[in-house]
């Protein structure tokens, strides 16, 4: 491992990240090891990982965050937020030290890096000196977001060894050395001998559950509720649990731990020449500056490389520039070498584009495309090269109160073409729905509390769920319908009404029993196309009311993309109705803004 020690002095920097989907987490981890290269001492946290009482000791912090839903901040940077937000935080506090923020996000949806751009904010106003200007990476970018990231962190680290008053010898470094000199990899392997083997045991604990220690819960049915000529294959999927050991609230999202499947662990095994039925044990190097809760230390003790590959490693995600950065040196066929080189330089953005991003080519796929390089791989690596699989969440469609040894969830089964032969699969849907068998299987999961605020008592709801945003909505109707509630309305949108009118009956029946008014926008059973929001314009007279008169809260689940804030420009179009237009543009948003910081209009949605 290189290092550059011209004086007694430390040089560090604190990385801190906030991630949904482990794009921040993997940029972070690439920062962190080039600090590494350039003899900065570095520390890769999470932010809820870090003890945030001690930021004020910092010198130099670099924040990496995403924004999920609706301008809301990752769930591992929630606690941290809440902290650094309290108004009893003098406006001093972070006044000795140095801060960069880089914040991930798609510019197609309305609150695009809201998180990265508050959060850049309140450190200044907490007396945080700005080491280099916010910066902020466009998933629109034909390039992606390297293409701003990257000429930022050019300037990062001049402005870091500036900071130091040291010289940095180390430009295109990570590109000029070998594997072995760069650096070592994070964590060590010890073998486990077969007379001393035991059989491996999954650590699932007692509750609580969470994504370190997942609840097992038993496949009761696997439905398909869409028609067979539907395009979409949706499942309703009903999960046994013990709810005095796993519970959860009405509009809780769970999180689940899919695998593998079969034939792509066969895949990857074979290119990698491993053995299936090695066991081994993984621990933590001593010079590890990755938070060594985060990574692959929940495997179990022993693991099999079965194990291994079918629930940790995601192998089917498209890789990072960094995966290529550290691919190319286990190369020793030149052509291969050559090749992934350029994809790892800054400069080669729109190759690797076409290559990966665009067509959407996994990191097994990538293994395929160059076997020299990949039958090279040292095994203490893949640790470091592959990605941990992400949990996928999703809204539970069932009230524990009316099925209390239940949980239903809604899957939209994810598969697109792109350029390549094969079809592109969603892991976790795929699994799910189809490679999973309907009986007698487990599935890890663990709950993720809601965003939504939920009446407690009899005010009316108006509940806005197009497509798979309908989920949680089907728990707050059969709870309310259970304990006689009515002044329930629900708008639902989907494309034909005899191919993805989810929950049709039910819907019906508790209409019939006058527990639900709903009205359902089908966008493609008329030559011009209908959405939940043109539903909304055409009961503005009913949703004024309510609001204004019952007191209502309006519910809004789904995608994030585009459907909430055009939901939300319906609310202000029927306010402006209302009033005749006597209230300018700014007093409606005041409005609206009102409804919403007094959890009278909430969302909870995804990307």
């Amino acid at each position: 491992m290189i290092t550059m020690v011209l004086t007694q002095e430390v040089y560090h920097l604190l990385i801190l990240y906030g991630s949904e989907t482990g794009n921040c987490e993997e940029l972070a981890k690439s920062i962190g090891r080039e600090a590494i290269n350039r003899g900065i001492d570095c520390n890769v946290l999470e932010c809820d990982d870090y003890d945030v009482s001690q930021l004020i000791d910092q010198k130099l912090v670099l924040f990496v965050c995403s924004t999920t839903g609706v301008g809301e901040e990752p769930n591992n940077m929630k606690n941290f937020w809440a902290f650094i937000r309290r108004r009893d935080l003098p406006n001093d506090s972070l006044s000795s030290v140095y801060v960069s923020v880089i914040g991930l996000g798609d510019s197609s949806y309305s609150k695009y890096n809201f998180v990265a751009k508050k959060l850049h904010k309140r450190l200044l106003c907490l007396g945080a000196k700005p080491l280099t200007d916010l910066v902020l990476g466009d998933d629109q970018h034909e390039c992606g977001p390297n293409a701003t990231i990257d000429p930022f962190l050019s300037i990062f680290w001049d402005k870091v060894f500036d900071f130091y008053s040291i010289i940095n010898n180390f430009e295109n470094l990570s590109l000029t050395q070998d594997l072995d000199q760069l650096f070592t990899s994070s964590f060590s392997v010890k073998y486990v001998n077969e007379n001393d083997r035991q059989n491996e045991i999954t650590n699932y604990k007692s509750s609580p559950f969470d994504k370190h220690n997942p609840y097992l819960a038993k496949v009761l049915s696997n439905e398909r509720i869409t028609a067979k000529d539907h395009f979409q294959d949706v499942r309703l999927i009903k999960l046994g649990i013990n709810d005095k050991q796993l519970n959860y609230s009405l509009g809780d999202v769970c999180c689940i731990k899919p695998q593998n499947s079969k034939e792509n662990v066969q895949k990857f095994i074979s290119l990698l020449n491993l053995d299936e039925n090695e066991y081994f044990v993984l621990d933590a190097n001593p010079h590890n500056w990755i938070n060594r809760k985060s990574y692959y230390n929940n495997l179990p003790k022993p693991c099999s490389v079965l194990t291994l590959v079918t629930e940790y490693l995601d192998i089917q995600s498209v890789p990072k520039r960094s995966f290529f950065q550290l691919f190319y040196r286990f190369s020793d066929f030149e052509l291969e070498k050559q090749k992934l080189k350029e994809f790892a330089k800054s400069d080669s953005l729109d190759d690797l584009y076409e290559y990966c991003n665009r067509p959407k080519r996994s990191i097994l796929e990538v293994l395929q495309d160059f076997p020299h390089t990949t039958a090279r791989i040292k095994f203490e690596y893949i640790f470091d090269l592959i990605p941990a699989i992400n949990p996928r969440y999703y809204s539970i469609a069932s009230s524990l109160n009316v099925r209390p040894n239940e949980l239903h969830l809604l899957v939209a089964v994810v598969s697109y073409k792109t350029r390549l032969k094969d079809l592109r699969y969603g892991l976790c849907s795929n699994w799910l729905a189809i490679q999973l068998p309907s009986e007698d299987s487990c599935v890890a999961i663990y709950i993720k509390k809601s965003n939504f605020k939920i009446v407690t008592d009899n005010k009316p709801i108006i509940m806005i769920g197009p497509g798979t945003g309908v989920a949680p909505f089907r728990a707050f109707i059969e709870d309310r319908v259970n304990r006689q509630v009515t002044d329930n309305y629900l708008f639902f949108g989907c494309r034909y009404k005899k191919s993805d009118f989810y929950f049709e009956n039910e819907w019906k029946q508790y209409n019939e029993m006058g527990f639900l008014n709903f009205f359902v926008a089908f966008s493609r059973d008329t030559d011009t196309k209908v959405y939940v929001q043109h539903k909304l314009s055409q009961q503005k007279d009913l949703i004024f009311n309510l609001i204004t008169d019952k007191s209502a809260v309006i519910y809004v689940a789904g995608n994030a993309k585009q459907m909430p804030q055009q939901v939300r420009q319906s609310i202000c179009d029927i306010f402006k109705s209302h009033f005749n237009e006597q209230l300018d543009n700014d007093k409606i948003q005041q409005i609206v803004n009102n409804l919403e910081l007094r959890g009278r209009l909430q969302y909870e949605c995804w990307s």
